[in-house]
């Protein structure tokens, strides 16, 4: 395992940035697309459906690349899980999902499982 001198400075940045994102995006971007989807209504029900299945795919395929780089450099570990629901739902929620996602390290500045101190790395 490496010591926390090892870590690089820019990949915990871009990894707490890709966590941040994750965190505050997925809410705003769920109503987003449900708007554009009732527009799409409006218009025609075939554009809407179009709609909904483009912003759902796009949604995923960002999630699915920012939880990708949400990793510890240290240990490897996800800092969000990467699942949909995890962007979208509270913590109660997501630890009923999945038990060893219950911290939030955009908020504590500390790894869940290796407790490297994300705050020094930061400025």
């Amino acid at each position: 395992m490496e010591t926390q001198t090892e870590v690089k400075p820019e990949s915990v940045r871009r990894a707490f940035r890709a966590a941040t994102l994750i965190r505050r995006s997925g809410v705003p971007v769920a109503v987003v697309t449900l708007l554009l989807a009732a527009i799409g209504f409006a218009v025609h029900a075939a554009l809407g459906m179009l709609v909904i299945v483009i912003c759902l795919l796009c949604m995923v395929c960002v999630f699915v690349v920012l939880s990708v780089q949400a990793k510890c450099p240290q240990c490897k570990t996800r800092w969000w899980d990467n699942t949909f629901v995890a962007a979208t739902t509270g913590r109660r929620l997501r630890a009923a999902i999945d038990p060893d996602c219950t911290g939030n390290e955009t908020v504590e500045l500390k790894c869940r499982h290796c407790r490297l101190e994300i705050a020094p790395y930061l400025k």
